[in-house]
């Protein structure tokens, strides 16, 4: 029995390692992907994307492009001046747009890598109201809930993915490591 349960708990690091070293929670939260743009090109982009904002202070599009990029690459470089920037971007959005699927993706996954659980748990919620269909932020919400001690919320949540998707490997995993 006792090799049975070790050569399982083997299985499922490998398996979680595999698995959050391909997709980290903030990009999947996000839905973007991790920058390959050296730094100055970067740079350009916030530029052009801040010259756009000031020819139109009301395009939310070109304020959410500029978050999402601010938070790439603060996270890509662990630049928390960005990281703060990308943050009050997103803010700014949902002081115009309360309902923004994006700034409430990008203000949970950032919440998520500082840590701040219960601002992650907030605004994945606040976007499963509005999109309540998305299985990959719903496992992210279970999976904060369950690393924020909150496990009688994230289990039920997973217990639902996996009845709805069963193939789904990680919210399964996720289930039996819960």
């Amino acid at each position: 029995m006792k090799r049975d349960s070790a050569l399982f708990l083997s299985v499922a690091c490998v398996a979680v390692a595999v698995w959050t070293s391909s997709v980290t929670l903030s990009q999947h939260l996000a839905h973007v992907e991790q920058p390959t743009a050296p730094a100055e090109r970067a740079v350009d982009q916030f530029t052009d994307l801040r010259n756009a904002i000031a020819a139109r202070p009301d395009d939310i599009e070109a304020r959410r492009a500029l978050a999402d990029a601010l938070a790439r690459e603060g996270v890509a470089t662990g630049n928390s001046s960005i990281l703060a920037e990308g943050l009050e971007t997103y803010l700014r959005i949902l002081q115009k747009e309360p309902e923004n699927e994006g700034a409430l993706l990008g203000i949970a996954s950032l919440a998520f890598q500082a840590g701040v659980l219960d601002k992650a748990a907030e605004y994945s919620s606040k976007y499963l109201q509005l999109v309540p269909d998305d299985v990959k932020a719903k496992t992210d919400l279970a999976l904060v809930y369950v690393q924020s001690d909150r496990a009688e919320m994230g289990i039920p949540l997973l217990e639902e993915i996996k009845r709805d998707a069963p193939t789904l490997f990680p919210a399964a995993l996720s289930l039996a490591l819960a």
